[in-house]
């Protein structure tokens, strides 16, 4: 005979209080938890925003560009690297940054190392293929003392890392020359300079650096050119010759710019002056670098005139032979700009500079790049500045500790309230057999 049980409520409510307190407890266990991951959470995402991510963009800079900067391209990397200079704009004040850009890409990388050169600008900088290592010496260090320095500094891509090499004797502090890697000797070239601090002197004086020693060694040449600074040279990889071409006698007018062309050799400690029948026009600040692929000597801008050079310029040292190129368009007039040849794309890179007349104070700084194809003869403007941008990675969601509180109170609101809907008969229904 089958009897009738009714439902105990009361029986089933303490068998749901004790799943309810070992649920509680499992609540408890796994919040505690989650605050511990929430913590570790939030430290991670905490370090994962001190990382910054450099994208290409073509808005402006937080200033108008850059003139008297050191430039070098690291053939290792496939990267040209970019160092202190002057910006110009509102108001003037000399820089410290490092820049690396890849052509590739289109894009600026603010390299931020821990440790770099003192703001400085219209130094000289190479790229020293044999060690992998890029070659800074002197530079402007003030605009108001316009004191120089004679310092040596060397960085490294791949560890972003600047090292002062401190040599014992080396060249007396100057600035506006330019360096030259003569790549057969394994030898960084100096040539000329000035200094304006204590007292003004332009320099003639011919050095030489070995890395491996980390030695300046001064020069003896029988002649030389006469005293300049802003002269522009390359190396002519082809002939193994270091070739110079104008510069200005003078720290205080500019009326008597050189116009002359000269080849030195490391291994004879000579310098010859080639006399070319045609020639660009006197001037200095412009840039000049050598393609390895055409073995031409490519010359771009300069100063002075009734306003900056905008005329690119092809020199074989084989022939002794100036060459005017015709190419169109072309980047407008400028000075004071940096340039370096890219091997991987066989292409010249130029960035920034001033354009205008600069005694009448009619000058704009520039923060455009331009690039160089000497074999088509023909340069394109690049898009890209160096802007240093937030990171635009989205990162994981954290859940925060009111979103874990709110996850336990609406856990422990809900078990209540089907415990009270239980005991109450709505869940499980009072039922006989």
């Amino acid at each position: 005979m089958l009897k009738h049980r009714r439902f105990d409520g009361m029986k089933i409510t303490r068998k749901l209080g004790n799943i309810f307190s070992s649920l509680l407890l499992i609540v408890l266990f796994i919040s505690v938890m989650s605050i511990n991951d929430l913590a570790v959470a939030e430290s991670e995402m905490d370090i994962s925003l001190q990382i910054r991510e450099y994208t290409t963009s073509t808005a402006p800079m937080n200033h108008t560009g850059l003139i008297d900067m050191m430039m070098a391209y690291d053939s290792e990397s496939d990267m040209t690297l970019i160092f202190g200079g002057i910006d110009y704009e509102n108001p003037s004040k000399i820089v410290d940054q490092t820049w690396a850009y890849d052509l590739n890409s289109d894009s600026y990388l603010n390299m931020s190392p821990d440790q770099s050169p003192s703001p400085r600008a219209a130094g000289g900088m190479v790229y020293d293929s044999q060690n992998d290592r890029s070659i800074l010496f002197g530079g402007l260090l003030s605009l108001t003392t316009q004191m120089a320095s004679d310092q040596t500094w060397l960085y490294d891509y791949n560890t972003n890392n600047w090292t002062n090499e401190s040599p014992t004797f080396a060249p007396s502090p100057r600035f506006a020359m330019y360096l030259t890697y003569d790549s057969e000797s394994d030898r960084v070239i100096l040539f000329g300079g000035v200094s304006l601090n204590p007292v003004s002197i332009v320099h003639n004086d011919t050095w030489a650096y070995d890395l491996d020693s980390n030695t300046w060694e001064e020069m003896n040449p029988s002649s030389a050119p006469d005293a300049r600074y802003g002269a522009m040279t390359s190396y002519d990889v082809e002939n193994d010759r270091v070739i110079l071409f104008g510069g200005n006698p003078s720290a205080t007018t500019t009326t008597s710019t050189f116009s002359d062309s000269w080849a030195y050799d490391y291994n004879t400690d000579r310098w010859v002056e080639l006399s070319p029948i045609i020639h660009p026009s006197s001037r200095y600040a412009g840039m000049m670098t050598y393609d390895n692929e055409s073995n031409k000597t490519v010359l771009f801008g300069g100063y002075p005139s009734a306003s900056s050079k905008d005329n690119t310029w092809l020199f074989d040292y084989g022939y002794n032979n100036w060459t005017q190129a015709n190419p169109n368009p072309h980047p407008n007039g400028r000075f004071r700009q940096a340039a370096v040849y890219d091997s991987e794309s066989d292409s010249i890179i130029m960035f920034g500079g001033m354009t205008g007349d600069w005694f009448s104070e009619q000058v704009i700084q520039t923060d455009t790049t331009w690039v160089y194809d000497t074999d088509s003869d023909t340069w394109a403007q690049i898009g890209s500045v160096p802007v240093l941008t937030t990171t635009t990675t989205t990162a994981p969601a954290v859940p925060t500790a009111a979103m874990v509180a709110v996850v336990i109170i609406t856990g422990l609101i809900l078990a209540v309230i089907i415990i009270v809907l239980v005991v109450k008969g709505v869940v499980f229904p009072k039922v006989e057999i």
